[in-house]
């Protein structure tokens, strides 16, 4: 019994001297390092956390791994809240483009207004026959729908067709004149809604949905072509619309 006893009183002073000893190394070197921590650090907390694991009855070994810890949560932490900045300042940078592409660039679904001169140059073809036709666009910049060119009373039907472009999207109106079977001079006012397969998707959604309200505003038309071909728009197809 005394020679165990003996043997339990040489042994706790070492435990003892040795859990602070090492705790002491570990705190001060958790305090040394911490903000500079890099690969050999790392290695030398784990050097650290190893010796003081392997320490029997050690009272200091939860709170020097939590000192040990503290630095890894602390980049941890730091890392995540710079992720989460980075991600704020690209969503803020991603809501202003939009908000300015969206006061830029209009929206292909809003209608487009009509200007007066359009209302005019129609009026000036209806009452007063000095156009064969009017080729019409819509501007983005004005947001309304604004004369493009204007053909003579001389112009053929193939000089309108080739007025129009081949990749984009138009209106046009077009004064018809023909010969009933009565042998009657008559004249008929189309207007043609050109939207080619080869324009642009935006185009077509501006062109289609400012259309009808365009329309309203060009009181006396008397039939209305929606070509995407030429052929869709031939000089028969107008002959068997008037007739």
């Amino acid at each position: 019994m005394r020679k165990r006893r003996h043997t339990v009183l040489l042994s706790s002073p070492l435990q003892s001297e040795s859990s602070t000893f090492f705790f002491l190394l570990s705190f001060s070197s958790a305090f040394f390092f911490w903000p500079q921590k890099n690969e050999e650090n790392i290695i030398n907390f784990d050097f650290l956390f190893c010796l003081i694991g392997f320490i029997p009855n050690c009272p200091f070994v939860y709170l020097s791994s939590a000192c040990l810890i503290c630095p890894y949560l602390f980049a941890f932490s730091k890392s995540v809240l710079l992720i989460v900045d980075r991600l704020f300042l690209v969503l803020k940078t991603f809501v202003a483009a939009m908000s300015f592409r969206g006061l830029s660039r209009p929206n292909a679904s809003c209608a487009m207004g009509v200007s007066d001169d359009s209302k005019n140059t129609f009026m000036e073809l209806q009452r007063k026959k000095v156009h064969r036709y009017v080729i019409f666009k819509v501007d983005e910049k004005k947001r309304e729908v604004v004369v493009e060119k204007i053909g003579g009373p001389a112009e053929s039907y193939d000089d309108f067709v080739a007025s129009l472009p081949e990749n984009d999207c138009r209106y046009a109106v077009y004064d018809f004149d023909f010969v009933t079977s009565e042998n009657c001079q008559k004249s008929k006012i189309f207007f043609i809604a050109w939207s080619p397969s080869t324009s642009r998707i935006r185009a077509k959604m501006l062109y289609a949905t400012s259309k009808d309200r365009f329309r309203r505003e060009l009181d006396g038309i008397h039939y209305e072509i929606q070509a995407t071909d030429p052929s869709e728009m031939d000089l028969e197809v107008l002959r068997d619309r008037a007739h």
